[in-house]
């Protein structure tokens, strides 16, 4: 069972880290000043990745702790709203970032 486990880290450790990279390496592409938004932002993980635009988080609901480190370490988030109804206006975003999201909405296509 142990090694089935390390196995398994090991995979889930790869994974996160190509889709940081990938994050990374689209990320560089994006213009200076755009504005992003990081739907199911959560703890803001590639916020630091989007330094050169206007970065706007948004999750679906704040965390769910009393112990002030925790929300802290979740994230600074600028609102918060459900993926199907963003309340920001039409063609105001430049780009959205949705990582580890879709597999939680139980309408994937109306999210989409």
């Amino acid at each position: 069972m142990a090694a089935r486990y390390g196995y398994f880290q090991r995979v889930f450790r790869s994974v996160h880290t190509a889709r940081h990279e990938w994050v990374a390496r689209q990320a560089a592409t994006i213009p200076p000043g755009s504005r992003v938004l990081d739907v199911g932002a959560g703890p803001g993980r590639y916020r630091w990745y989007f330094e050169h635009c206007d970065y706007i988080a948004t999750d679906f609901t704040q965390p769910l702790t009393e112990r002030i480190e925790d929300v802290e370490e979740f994230g600074r988030i600028d609102f918060y709203s459900d993926i199907t109804a963003i309340p920001l206006p039409d063609a105001s975003i430049d780009c959205a970032l949705c990582t580890e999201v879709l597999e939680h909405v139980p309408e994937t296509i109306v999210a989409v």
